[in-house]
């Protein structure tokens, strides 16, 4: 088992900003980087598999942290 699996994009909006899921052996970590690769916020957590609902999303993450975000979002 490799310690870290390769990234997944879990959310892009419209301006370029990017969530992105890395797996580490015990630890999964979720970077939030606008499109020039600049890091603009990093989420920690136990590496377990992420709870699957329709109204539960990353994208909901992009409205709550002052980054540009797509606003038309809020209205689904």
């Amino acid at each position: 088992m490799a310690d870290r699996a390769d990234p997944v994009i879990l959310n892009e909006n419209i301006y370029g900003i990017r969530m992105i899921r890395t797996d580490m052996k015990k630890q999964s970590r979720v970077d939030v980087v606008n499109r020039n690769g600049f890091k603009l916020y990093t989420y920690r957590m136990n590496n377990v598999p992420f709870y699957k609902h329709k109204y539960l999303s990353w994208q909901n993450l992009d409205h709550c942290n002052g980054w540009n975000h797509d606003k038309e979002y809020l209205n689904t």
